[in-house]
């Protein structure tokens, strides 16, 4: 637990700049890490500069879902900025979310609350990856999501990925930071989320194929 400690609370872990070390470990059930189910392995390279720490490279596999790039933290007074390139062969909701993926359209999944209080003073600016997301009625391939957040908003633009074959490009924008911390972040349910959210979608279905 300790790598997803340093990740979220911004704290030193050795008060020793130029710290360096490699680590790996393995279990059988990450629900004492996650409330996912299921083996895992987790391995990198930590090391602790004076203005940031970075994990690089960093590996985590769940089940057959793999995971993997360069993270770094940079610490900036009462919020931290977190830098994220990351890119995943394979990826399987199931083996991610607590719940199986199909049940995400239940009610009591959208009106479920969400503690996103340590999330919302995390800038971040990542890169992601995904070459096939299963899980989902199809699976989608080929996706490319950035993500940009600060005190006020989180935007995620673009975010491309082929779904039957038909490329889909979309931009996502959410309240962050200061704007959950007003709305009260530890009350904050998908929905009440999704219903502020600013979307923007776009598909190009093949010449003469007609979608839904």
């Amino acid at each position: 637990g300790c790598v997803a400690y340093w990740l979220l609370s911004g704290t030193q872990p050795f008060e020793a700049e130029g710290f360096d070390v490699s680590f790996t470990s393995s279990g059988t059930n990450i629900a004492t890490l996650l409330p996912s189910q299921g083996a895992w392995s987790i391995s990198g390279r930590y090391r602790d500069q004076a203005d940031h720490r970075v994990f690089d490279p960093l590996k985590l596999t769940i089940g057959n879902s793999d995971i993997g790039g360069r993270v770094a933290l940079y610490p900036r007074g009462q919020r931290t900025s977190l830098v994220a390139n990351l890119e995943a062969t394979r990826v399987h909701l199931d083996e991610i979310l607590p719940d199986n993926a199909g049940n995400t359209l239940d009610a009591a999944a959208w009106d479920q609350q969400m503690d996103l209080d340590g999330l919302s003073s995390i800038d971040l600016d990542a890169d992601i990856r995904i070459q096939r997301l299963q899980g989902l009625a199809k699976p989608m391939q080929d996706i490319r999501l950035q993500a940009r957040a600060d005190e006020h908003s989180l935007a995620l633009a673009p975010v491309r990925a082929t779904l039957d074959g038909i490329p889909i490009e979309a931009q996502l924008q959410l309240p962050w930071g200061e704007r959950l911390a007003t709305a009260g972040t530890a009350g904050v349910s998908v929905r009440q989320l999704m219903r502020q959210a600013d979307l923007h979608l776009k598909a190009q279905p093949p010449e003469g194929k007609l979608q839904r």
